[in-house]
C-alpha cells in the first residue's frame, strides 16, 4: 500500500510540476500570491484527540496540500474497565483546492482523496465488550481553514474538516500553528 501512495505521490508531483513549469523554475523568486508553509497542530473528531501535520504549496489562487492525522480515543476510568476495542484512526490526504489571501488572513477551501486505516469500536457483544471493526478505505475529504498571520512567516489557524467513506463519515476541528511563507 505504500508503494502506491508513493507512485500517486510522484503522478501527482509531475502533473503539477508540468502543469506550472515557470512557478518552479522561478521558485526563488515568490510573488505575494506564491506561497508555502507547514503546519501541525491538535484538535478532535469521533475517533479521539488528533495530532495532525500538513504540507501546502500555493500557487496563484491554487493550492496543494498534503495532511497526515492520527486520531486516538481518550481513555480515562477510575475503575481501569475500558469499553474494548479502542478507536483510533490514521488519515493520509492528498487536496487540492483554492485560497484567498488579504493581508494577514488566508482562507483555503480543499477537497481531494483520502486513504483511512483504523479501528472502530462495533455493537456490544457481552457487558464491556464490543466488536472490532476494522477501517482500510479511500474517502473524500472537505477542508476549511481559516489562517491568521501574526508575520509574514508565523501563524495560527482553525481547520474544520470532513471525510466521506463507506465505512464512518466523520468531521474534526484542528487548532494549528502554521511557519513558512503565506
Amino acid at each position: 500500500m505504500i508503494k502506491k501512495l508513493i507512485l500517486i505521490l510522484i503522478l501527482l508531483f509531475s502533473t503539477v510540476e508540468k502543469s506550472f513549469p515557470g512557478q518552479f523554475e522561478d521558485f526563488d523568486n515568490l510573488d505575494s500570491h506564491t506561497g508555502y508553509w507547514i503546519g501541525f497542530g491538535f484538535g478532535s473528531n469521533y475517533f479521539g484527540i488528533t495530532i495532525s501535520g500538513n504540507l501546502n504549496l500555493a500557487l496563484n489562487e491554487n493550492i496543494f496540500s498534503v495532511r497526515y492525522a492520527k486520531s486516538d480515543e481518550f481513555r480515562f476510568n477510575v475503575e481501569g474497565h475500558y469499553d474494548e476495542p479502542a478507536r483510533g484512526l490514521k488519515e493520509f490526504v492528498l487536496l487540492y483546492g483554492r485560497y484567498l489571501k488579504k493581508d494577514n488572513f488566508v482562507l483555503r477551501l480543499s477537497t481531494g482523496i483520502s486513504f483511512l486505516s483504523g479501528i472502530n469500536r462495533g455493537r456490544n457483544i457481552e457487558y464491556q465488550e464490543f466488536e472490532r471493526i476494522s477501517i482500510s478505505t479511500l474517502g473524500l475529504p472537505l477542508e476549511g481553514e481559516f489562517i491568521i498571520g501574526f508575520s509574514k512567516n508565523i501563524g495560527i489557524s482553525l481547520l474544520c474538516y470532513g471525510n466521506l467513506n463507506k465505512d464512518k463519515t466523520f468531521g474534526g476541528v484542528v487548532f494549528k500553528l502554521n511557519a513558512g511563507l503565506f
